[in-house]
């Protein structure tokens, strides 16, 4: 009987009924008709609506109708498409949001899959322009789904532009706190803030309106990359929210997340730098910091063989969360552990590096032993292996007997093992008393030639020799002195051996000192060349060629114009060089050297 009832009934109210469904408007609503009503342009939903909104059919071009959510409510956008209304200066009415939650409202915005919604604030002309979607501080909106949305403040001419989401901006009085905006939408979602004046004055994408403060920006959750959402502010939840599979969600250092008494469903990831409170179902990474890595104590030494110290990470398991790996772990020296996140554990970040140290091992190494010393020895007469030496190799062995003495044996490997210091047992016994040895049978030697050093006379020359007499096989030096007003610049020296013997023409050495070798015969010194030198010009204007000569162990060198000198050894190094006009004197050690002016050489001995 009451199904007959309730048909008849719906019967008879059906024309009402389908007149209250199309009085919405340019929108076209499906739900419970007490979710919502419509008056004058504004759609308002109620609290605990679950409504979804269309387009009315015909409806092609952006409505100026707008919806106004008075309570916590749930609406799926389905390809609607909203540009709030600009501001009327004829009647003083302000630029309108497409969409407005009012005070301690809480709205889920649900895009539905393959949609694409379009909500965009009033222009403000010459005031302010409206937010795409007013928040308010005390309000909450959560747009989740896989459709897209376009969501653009209104544009203003001559003052601040509106806020893609957030509160609404004013000219001459404090902007609106934003509240809590959260977005985690799969689809495809900008967010735009509206024009002003100039760039400071440009809406911003999510925020507190402007004003002559600035409204503060909220809290919430926003698309920072390709499947990443990150929180800012200090985050409570309005209301149980879901994170899409395949995408993580960052809790900054600088920012919370407080669950509170609502339902967070983790099908992604939440990566934590800052805080979380409350139970998280799901993945839930945390930064990997030295702080959590423990190295297991003690002390290692080195072995030949790899060293692999324990490792763990607070609240997190090997290979599943994070991998390690060692490097310069065999050799002694500091050896290095890494631990690095997997992709799909517990933690994030940078790789952590602790590191250990492996100590030198002590060397096998066998005591010498059956040493000896004598008496009076130091322990440096006593000789040790290969690898082994004394502590201190200068001191004495001591009296007769056993005696202990510091040794160091040194192994050939000093990169892994340490040289180890050893007492060692060295026993000292008397010198033994030699016999006196028979006397030789005294050995008359030959006696040795000795032969004559002779000098032949020549005029202007002295000549010194280191002997007179040599022993045969011997040899003996002379050096030569010209005496002054002779010159050397022909002079020869020659060395005849013998009376009858073959004569030579011999050098000095750089030090002008002549040497005779392997005398077994008697020696004749003769010098040839040497002149009386001509009479010095006493004028300048007599002199038409350069002239060097030597006197008293000095060279000269004459020039009749400016010339550059360069007096060079039989070495061949310049031991003098300059520029002179007239005569100069030059001091030099006794030898042999050749005088360069300009393009002439001469050869002088001083």
């Amino acid at each position: 009987m009451r199904k007959i009832f309730t048909l008849l009934l719906s019967l008879i109210l059906f024309p009402y009924m389908t007149m209250a469904q199309n009085d919405t408007g340019d929108f076209e609503i499906t739900g419970e008709s007490s979710g919502y009503s419509y008056s004058n342009g504004v759609l308002t939903v109620n609290d605990g609506a679950n409504i979804t909104i269309s387009m009315a059919s015909g409806v092609t071009e952006p409505t100026s109708d707008r919806i106004v959510v008075n309570g916590n409510a749930e609406i799926t956008l389905n390809g609607v498409n909203i540009t709030g209304a600009t501001y009327d200066s004829t009647n003083g009415t302000d630029a309108r949001s497409a969409i407005d939650v009012s005070e301690s409202a809480t709205l889920i915005l649900n895009l539905s899959e393959s949609s694409q919604n379009t909500l965009t604030g009033g222009s403000g002309g010459s005031s302010v322009g409206a937010p795409g979607i007013s928040v308010p501080s005390s309000a909450s909106l959560v747009i989740q789904g896989s459709g897209g949305l376009s969501v653009t403040g209104g544009n203003s001419t001559n003052t601040y532009g509106g806020n893609g989401i957030g509160g609404i901006s004013f000219g001459g009085q404090p902007g609106e706190a934003c509240g809590t905006v959260i977005i985690l939408a799969t689809g495809n979602v900008t967010v735009t803030g509206g024009d002003g004046q100039g760039t400071t004055s440009d809406g911003l994408d999510i925020g507190g309106g402007l004003g002559t403060t600035d409204g503060d920006n909220g809290q919430g959750i926003k698309p920072t990359g390709d499947d990443t959402y990150t929180i800012y502010g200090e985050l409570e939840l309005p209301c149980g929210i879901t994170i899409p599979e395949g995408t993580t969600v960052i809790i900054p250092e600088s920012a919370s997340l407080d669950i509170g008494s609502y339902t967070l469903t983790n099908n992604g990831t939440i990566r934590v730098e800052g805080t979380l409170d409350g139970e998280v179902s799901g993945t839930v990474q945390k930064k990997l910091t030295a702080e959590m890595v423990m190295v297991a104590e003690g002390t290692y030494t080195y072995t030949g063989q790899e060293i692999k110290p324990d490792v763990t990470v607070t609240d997190c398991t090997a290979e599943t969360d994070y991998t390690l790996s060692y490097s310069d772990n065999t050799n002694a020296g500091t050896a290095t552990i890494t631990v690095a996140p997997t992709k799909t554990g517990k933690l994030f970040g940078d790789e952590v590096t602790e590191t250990f140290i492996i100590d030198k091992a002590t060397p096998s190494y066998t005591v010498p032993q059956g040493l000896t010393a004598t008496h009076g020895q130091t322990l440096a007469d006593v000789t040790l292996p290969d690898g082994w030496m004394w502590e201190t190799p200068t001191q004495s062995v001591g009296e007769v007997g056993e005696h202990s003495f510091k040794a160091i044996f040194t192994p050939t490997d000093t990169d892994n093992y340490e040289a180890v210091t050893v007492s060692l047992t060295v026993t000292v016994v008397q010198p033994e008393e030699p016999e006196p040895e028979e006397p030789d049978t005294p050995v008359i030697p030959d006696m040795p030639d000795y032969y004559n050093i002779m000098v032949e006379e020549c005029e202007g020359v002295t000549v010194e020799t280191s002997s007179t007499v040599v022993r045969e096989g011997q040899s003996m030096t002379f050096t030569i002195d010209i005496a002054e007003g002779y010159t050397d610049e022909n002079m020869t020296v020659k060395v005849k051996r013998s009376l009858f013997g073959t004569t030579d023409i011999i050098e000095p050495n750089d030090e002008g000192i002549y040497e005779v070798k392997n005398i077994y015969t008697d020696i004749y010194i003769i010098i040839d060349g040497v002149e009386e030198e001509e009479e010095t010009p006493t004028g300048m204007e007599e002199m038409q060629t350069a002239k060097v000569y030597t006197k008293d162990g000095s060279i000269y060198v004459q020039t009749p114009q400016r010339a550059t000198v360069s007096i060079v050894s039989m070495t061949g190094a310049v031991v003098e060089q300059s520029e002179q006009i007239g005569q100069k004197r030059y001091d030099l050690p006794r030898g042999i050297y050749i005088i360069c002016i300009d393009e002439q050489r001469y050869k002088v001995r001083n």
